[in-house]
């Protein structure tokens, strides 16, 4: 990542660290504490492994629920 996404990447790394020991629920409810830029990022990342865990048999649907999680907690932010 480079340029406007460095400051993006410093984001979700300085979001990381304020999480190390929480739950991993917490990434997904403190995602509203990010960029709006990283929250896309974000958004696309679980999009792309959704996609994957749709292909499996049996098909699982964990980041598809995720992304309607964070999509609820950034709906005030950010339309997509």
């Amino acid at each position: 990542m480079q340029g406007s996404n460095q400051i993006s990447r410093d984001a979700i790394v300085q979001s990381l660290r304020e999480l190390a020991g929480k739950p991993a629920e917490q990434v997904f409810v403190n995602s509203i504490k990010l960029p709006s830029e990283s929250v896309v990022e974000f958004f696309n990342a679980l999009c792309g492994v959704s996609a994957e865990e749709l292909k499996q048999n049996p098909a699982r649907v964990f980041c598809l629920q995720k992304l309607v999680e964070i999509s609820y907690y950034n709906m005030a932010r950010i339309r997509m």
